[in-house]
């Protein structure tokens, strides 16, 4: 099955365009592109000055990762010797530990106070409200109600081997999993997904099966406003990393065959409740 919203690179390794523009029912105006396209950018600037310089963020990532091997090499000789045993064997590498643990303390919270210091600049705040407002005209560009749910779809970055599908990442993509944030909703006999650019449609009427996969996946993105530890997600069981991914249990497919193919929209788990209400369509165990 092809996945929607995926980004194939068999052929292209640097390909970056997305499957499924056979789904496209509406794409916003040049004028409106552009000006997201040049509000974002202005965006970016002010987020990047809310963060600390590259060469210490280097420095607290090197840190976390020395102490987390530090930290399990620690946890797994106590099985065969005490802690001062292993003190007295190994002292620099609890000297470097701590360290570590030091620095990436005092480099966090600096981090902090240099993100609360910018955020609350006027300039900071005017960024964001210009960016807003472009995404709103987007949205009503698109016909997107207002009562919307924004809703996950994984975007997948693979390859195709022997008919089988592949993972594929290069360079610093840390996962080939992507939490892309969409709004979903139904209009008569249309499942529509929107990001900010195209409006998918996927008639009801192919949509086969939602059936919830149970393997688990590493995906780089949280969009919620809610904390992944809250009641509501706190049954999906997710972990979190440093490094921006949730790890889940299970994801979902929801599959359909359009034109002669047979697609699949990759769901995060917390989100196949929503699309089973939405398309009628009751969750399967794999």
């Amino acid at each position: 099955m092809k996945p929607f919203y995926g980004i194939d690179r068999t052929v292209d390794k640097k390909n970056t365009s997305r499957e499924g523009g056979c789904f496209i029912a509406a794409t916003i105006s040049d004028m409106t592109r552009q000006s997201y396209e040049a509000t974002r950018s202005a965006g970016n600037q002010q987020l990047d000055k809310a963060k600390l310089p590259t060469v210490l963020r280097w420095i607290k990532t090197g840190c976390g990762i020395l102490f987390g091997i530090g930290f399990i090499s620690t946890i797994k000789a106590l099985g065969d010797i005490t802690l001062l045993e292993a003190y007295n064997n190994a002292p620099w590498l609890f000297w470097i530990e701590g360290a570590c643990a030091v620095i990436w303390l005092i480099l966090a919270l600096l981090g902090r106070i240099r993100a609360n210091a910018i955020s609350g600049k006027e300039d900071f705040q005017l960024s964001l409200r210009r960016v807003e407002n472009v995404i709103d005209q987007i949205r009503r560009e698109l016909l997107v109600p207002t009562d919307a749910k924004d809703v996950d779809v994984i975007q997948i970055t693979h390859r195709w081997k022997n008919g089988k599908l592949k993972n594929h990442t290069k360079g610093m993509e840390t996962s080939p999993y992507t939490n892309i944030e969409m709004k979903v909703f139904r209009r008569e006999d249309m499942l529509c997904l929107t990001d900010l650019e195209n409006r998918y449609e996927l008639p009801i009427s192919t949509l086969r099966r939602l059936r919830r996969v149970k393997k688990g996946l590493c995906i780089y993105g949280w969009n919620k406003a809610e904390r992944g530890d809250s009641k509501f997600y706190k049954p999906y069981k997710l972990a979190f990393d440093s490094y921006g991914r949730v790890s889940t249990r299970a994801y979902g497919l929801l599959e359909l065959h359009y034109n002669g193919e047979d697609w699949a929209v990759w769901l995060p788990p917390y989100e196949l409740n929503y699309i089973s209400a939405l398309t009628g369509l009751t969750i399967t165990e794999d």
